[in-house]
């Protein structure tokens, strides 16, 4: 039909033909229907891809320990990153000395550091720690050094 037109005039008619308009509507209708998909449903299957996951003890936190095995006992002041890093101070009553702390805290409160005091060998700590519904935190954690284990008490005031 177009090339007797064509033929007869010398152009097309400026309206599209009935076979042009169907097949440029099926484009239409297959980019429309590829964009829903897109937006709705891969949208979902992609959502957890870099999604952010926050530590549920995240926060700043000062408290008390006790260690029950050596009568020590101090004060620590603590960050927990948003990804569960624990950075902070611990100061020790019995030397009057001030130690680094360093480490880990899992979603279910399972703590593993290090504390460092000047002049003095690295000291291990391990153990769970749990919220009391307030944010406020406590546990009994070991502490290893020099290859022997004392219990400690830690109990920990969200600020």
């Amino acid at each position: 039909m177009d090339d007797v037109i064509r033929r007869r005039t010398g152009h097309l008619p400026r309206t599209l033909s009935f076979s042009r308009y169907t097949r440029a509507m099926k484009k239409v209708l297959v980019l429309i229907a590829f964009g829903t998909f897109v937006l709705s449903g891969c949208a979902g299957w992609f959502s957890g891809f870099g999604s952010i996951h926050y530590s549920p003890f995240f926060g700043d936190y000062t408290g008390t320990w006790v260690s029950n095995g050596l009568s020590n006992n101090g004060t620590a002041t603590l960050l927990i990153d948003t990804d569960g890093q624990v950075r902070g101070t611990v100061h020790n009553n019995s030397t009057d000395s001030d130690g680094v702390l360093t480490g880990g805290i899992e979603d279910d409160g399972e703590v593993n550091a290090t504390v460092k005091y000047p002049g003095e060998a690295v000291i291990s700590l391990s153990g769970t720690l749990i919220s009391d519904g307030s944010g406020n935190l406590s546990g009994n954690l070991v502490q290893r050094k020099d290859g022997v284990n004392n219990d400690i008490s830690l109990n920990l005031d969200r600020g």
